[in-house]
């Protein structure tokens, strides 16, 4: 990467922050433990477990350090932690100890292993693995310093000197085993696999003789609607009876029923016009306060100052043409700012600070003497050399030197597979507004094409020419104050005062909480719960409410949860253990299928043994039908839609020109009588490319359908409910 491509990036992170991003599905370090609290309860001893695989026990300090690890690599990589991060950690780390205990077995049993060999011809090679690539590229000259990264490896299990120095070999250390190692084992897998997937060419004859068969044939279709639902019985024996017989399924993980109400607490007209009226009040003082970021913070702006000019053409929000009329220093509102996506508004203030005219797109070179490491923050040179001699590279350019060949030999910016801007004679292309660090971009949109100087940046200094603009248009600064359209505390109050009435009232049964509903004229909602939920619907994280649900009994009525500016107030309904579902749980699936298969057993009574297809349809106040050329490929036929069993018996001898008996089909029972069977003409196939295409799509599914039958094969208890 060229120092440039981190200007455009605004800011060098750490390199730790860098590579925290590419992490994601690798998770890190068994033994670093981040914040406190989780090890220290007498519920979390080591004697406890987060779950198990096949009997392998997940130990709660294992998988607790590892989420912690992640969590603090998500911190200093500058990613937001919150709920639902913390979430996505924490299943991210369950799926790792669940693949790890499924395949490491099969790798010790098919004896597949990563040597130490193979980790270091990929470690110290040219072409290393880019987190290597990325911590051990050396800034000055853009080449990877195999030497020193042997050195720091062959180290890492030694003390090391500070938290930074503990967390980077901890990182490297994970890094190394969970995606060279882990992923080396099971590249190796799926390769062992591909070798088997193979295509006989007696199959693929079989199957382009199949798809070429095509059939004429007459029918009858008495669909199942020409008996009325209502005349038709399922009972919960027969349901039942059913889903023995298919278990698989009818699996059913643990779960609770809730019902739940909603007590909404938004913001009323009052709080609204109460937001109103205080940013109002602010606006004179707005317009008058030439501090602008000072004014915003004092008064709790929502919305940050962003000092920069934007292009009038990229300017988006309501009441713009109000706002580019203004005069400096005037403002505009309040107005409506509202984002229904988010269920948030604001009231906004705005104040026009400058307007510029500028182009939207900048070409320039630059000369690049480095002061500091983008990566590390590390001295290269310092600032008193750097200044004396980027000052001579621009005399040397005044006096008629080459900008090109100055910036071949003396630019910093000359890292990447590529050379950089330097090997390309300072050259950075075109680049809109803000994609530059503040002063170099400053000087390219609103210097003049031709103009050269000198400006420092936090990556050292440049000696710049800009080369050309294009799209000259206003550019406006704008500051914006705002405030939050939120509920009072009376409006809060109220809406909790109602859930708590409610809840009193709502009793300990499902009968009882829904009538007490229906007296307040509120909505009761279904929600069901799994151990692993974190989210309530579109509510939002509702972890606690989850973890409560399993931890009480059915009847049992929740305290009053707070979603934002929502209070909702919910009952157990019912409680489901992990197995095979019952009938109550399994009709809405099966209850349609075995009525229809009820109505297909009096259709066949009623054909009987009738051999005549218009005596049938007749019987049944319908008509013959005609389907030609159906291919044994598709089982669609027309007018009747998907039926594979019919397009099956089609091409069956035995019905060949004769009619068949009742066939019960998806949509309602019918009568065929094959006419012709026949092959439509084909293009010839060659072979050996239909071979590696069909191998291919094998080899292609072959990783994510493994994991997915293991999984399958393996049993799984998850308990990250009790901790997490």
């Amino acid at each position: 990467m060229s120092i440039i491509q981190s200007i455009r990036d605004k800011a060098a992170a750490i390199i730790f922050g860098a590579i925290a991003v590419s992490l994601i599905a690798f998770l890190l370090q068994d033994a670093f433990v981040g914040r406190g609290g989780r090890g220290s309860s007498v519920l979390t001893s080591l004697k406890d477990k987060v779950g198990s695989v096949n009997g392998e026990s997940i130990e709660y300090q294992e998988f607790s350090n590892k989420v912690n690890f992640y969590e603090a690599l998500q911190q200093k990589s500058g990613q937001q932690l919150n709920e639902n991060s913390r979430q996505q950690i924490n299943d991210g780390v369950w799926e790792e100890f669940v693949t790890a205990k499924i395949m490491d077995p099969i790798y010790e049993k098919l004896g597949i292993t990563v040597t130490q060999k193979e980790l270091n011809e990929q470690l110290f090679s040219p072409n290393p693995p880019q987190f290597m690539q990325q911590v051990f590229t050396n800034p000055n000259n853009g080449e990877y310093d195999a030497a020193q990264a042997k050195e720091v490896i062959k180290n890492l299990k030694k003390p090391k000197r500070n938290e930074n120095e503990s967390f980077r070999a901890a990182y490297l250390d994970n890094a190394i085993n969970i995606q060279m190692v882990n992923g080396g084992k099971q590249r190796k897998y799926t390769a062992l696999l591909a070798g088997a997937a193979y295509y006989p060419k007696w199959l693929a004859d079989k199957e382009n003789a199949d798809n070429s068969a095509a059939v004429n044939f007459s029918f009858v279709n008495i669909p199942y609607t020409s008996i009325a639902d209502s005349t038709i019985k399922v009972s919960d024996d027969e349901i039942n009876a059913y889903v023995q017989k298919h278990k698989d399924q009818f699996k059913q993980d643990k779960s609770v029923e809730l019902s739940y109400v909603i007590f909404d607490g938004k913001p009323t007209a009052a709080d609204s016009l109460n937001t109103y009226n205080n940013v109002a009040a602010l606006k004179s003082k707005f317009a008058s306060d030439t501090g602008v970021q000072t004014f915003l913070s004092l008064n709790n702006s929502v919305l940050p100052y962003l000092d920069a000019f934007i292009a009038k053409s990229k300017i988006q929000v309501p009441n713009k043409d109000s706002i580019f009329k203004l005069s400096k220093n005037e403002v505009f509102g309040p107005y409506l700012d509202a984002d229904p996506r988010n269920n948030v508004a604001n009231y906004v203030l705005a104040k026009l600070i400058d307007v510029k005219t500028m182009p939207d797109s900048a070409k320039a070179k630059h000369i690049l003497i480095a002061t500091n490491n983008p990566q590390t923050g590390q001295e290269l040179l310092p600032d008193s050399i750097a200044k004396k001699k980027i000052d001579s590279i621009a005399l040397a350019i005044q006096r008629g030197s080459s900008f090109d060949s100055l910036a071949k030999k003396f630019s910093d910016d000359n890292r990447g597979p590529d050379g950089g801007s330097a090997a390309k004679g300072g050259d950075l292309g075109w680049f809109t507004q803000g994609a530059m660090v503040k002063a170099f971009n400053d000087f390219c949109f609103e210097g003049t094409k031709g103009q050269r100087k000198v400006v420092k940046t936090e990556f050292g200094y440049h000696y710049i020419e800009i080369t050309d603009q294009k799209a000259i248009q206003p550019f406006y600064k704008v500051a914006y104050y705002a405030q939050r359209i939120e509920p009072s505390t009376e409006t809060s109050s109220k809406a909790n005062a109602d859930a708590s009435a409610f809840a009193a009232e709502a009793g300990k049964n499902a009968k009882q909480f829904e009538e007490s509903a229906k007296k307040r004229n509120l909505t009761v909602l279904p929600l069901s719960l799994k151990e692993t939920d974190y989210n309530i619907g579109n509510l939002g994280n509702g972890r606690k409410l989850v973890k409560w649900a399993f931890d009480n009994d059915k009847g049992d009525i929740s305290d009053i949860e707070n979603f934002g500016d929502k209070y909702i107030v919910a009952i157990i309904t019912d409680k489901k253990e992990e197995g095979t579902q019952d009938a109550k749980t399994a009709r809405p699936l099966v209850e349609g299928m075995l009525r229809n298969l009820k109505k297909a057993e009096q259709i066949s009574k009623q054909i009987g043994n009738s051999s005549d297809l218009n005596a049938i349809a007749a019987a049944n106040k319908t008509t013959v039908q005609k389907a030609d050329s159906v291919s044994f490929a598709s089982a669609a036929i027309p007018n009747a839609g998907f039926e594979p069993k019919v397009c099956g018996a089609a091409f069956n001898k035995q019905n060949l020109n004769k009619v068949s008996a009742p066939i019960t089909g998806s949509a309602g029972v019918f009568v065929i009588k094959a006419e012709q069977v026949f092959t439509k003409p084909n293009p010839a196939i060659d072979y050996k490319i239909q071979r590696q295409q069909m191998e291919g799509n094998m080899k292609n599914m072959l990783a994510y359908n493994t994991m997915n039958v293991l999984r399958k094969a393996a049993t799984i208890k998850d308990k990250r409910i009790k901790f997490f």
